[in-house]
């Protein structure tokens, strides 16, 4: 009897540790690749989705954010390269944060393309749907 107590008695202090005061767990970290492109994400308001992309920055391409800000998604962060190598010429990773802030739906859309090519159409062009449910 002990022993079951103990463990409800860690149960409430985790429950209790990772919710808020509406009840609601912590917002998640929702994690975006290249085979996720094409996808419907759902999420709840508050979660964060990161993406994160293969890039080569001296090929001159790069990650545009040609997502539409809405109520429902903002991107908090501009696109930004995490360098796998000291290697000139070496591939990295592009990683984009957004946050869910509001029920409803929107779109997360980035296209891989050179800035100076305005009129090109974009090498690859990642795209999800997001849907954001209310806890």
């Amino acid at each position: 009897m002990r022993i079951a107590l103990t463990l409800l008695a860690v149960v409430v202090v985790v429950t209790t540790a990772c919710s808020d005061d509406t009840g609601r767990s912590e917002p998640r970290l929702v994690p975006l690749t290249a085979e996720d492109a094409g996808a419907t994400i759902e999420v709840a308001v508050g979660d964060h989705l990161q993406v994160e992309l293969e890039s080569n920055a001296s090929t001159g391409f790069s990650w545009v954010n040609e997502t539409e800000e809405t109520a429902t998604l903002v991107a908090v962060c501009e696109p930004e390269i995490v360098e796998e190598s000291d290697v000139v010429g070496a591939p990295g990773m592009m990683q984009c944060m957004f946050e869910a802030r509001a029920a409803g739906q929107a779109s997360i859309e980035l296209a891989y393309r050179r800035a100076w090519e305005d009129e090109a159409e974009p090498e690859r062009v990642f795209q999800v749907t997001v849907v954001v449910k209310d806890q």
